[in-house]
């Protein structure tokens, strides 16, 4: 199946890549490190500031959206599907340390006052990845989402998080 979604041959498929895992590690390592890596550097540039951490991610993640069509659909199948394939691989091969590193992080703002209390720093990431890479995922194929740009999504997400939907 993934022969033929990408136009090759299975045994082409097979002459670069001997087995799943192979496949795998190539997949993480040219497409999935880099935009880690550019999400990783807005905290380290930001680390006095949260807000602005938060902010330029929600950001990012739109501009990665926009620019790499195959990110937000995989994104939700990883998050949402019941086997996180490319998640648990990444974990095994690179381990936790970058996500216990900005967990800690989120959880330092919060005993310094930076950071709302009641959040619950486990959940932030995926509460704003949903913001911004669900409605790039439903826009590309529910006709009611269609209108929608990447500036309205990352407007949306911000006025979410930064003020809420009191008014």
């Amino acid at each position: 199946a993934i022969a033929k979604e990408a136009g090759v041959t299975p045994a082409m498929l097979h002459y670069y890549f001997n087995s799943r895992e192979q496949l795998l590690d190539a997949m993480i390592e040219e497409r999935f490190l880099p935009l880690r890596e550019q999400i990783g550097t807005i905290f380290a540039d930001n680390r006095d500031s949260p807000v602005n951490a938060l902010t330029e991610m929600v950001k990012v993640l739109a501009e990665l959206a926009e620019q790499y069509p195959w990110f937000a659909p995989l994104w939700m199948q990883e998050v949402i599907g019941e086997m996180p394939v490319l998640r648990t691989h990444l974990q095994a091969r690179f381990g936790d340390e970058k996500y216990q590193a900005t967990l800690a992080t989120l959880k330092g703002w919060q005993q310094e006052g930076k950071l709302n209390q009641a959040l619950a720093p486990e959940l932030l990431f995926t509460t704003l990845l949903s913001l911004v890479l669900v409605p790039f995922s439903r826009m590309r194929n529910d006709e009611r989402l269609k209108s929608l740009s990447p500036e309205i999504i990352v407007r949306h997400a911000l006025a979410v998080i930064g003020t809420g939907i009191g008014g």
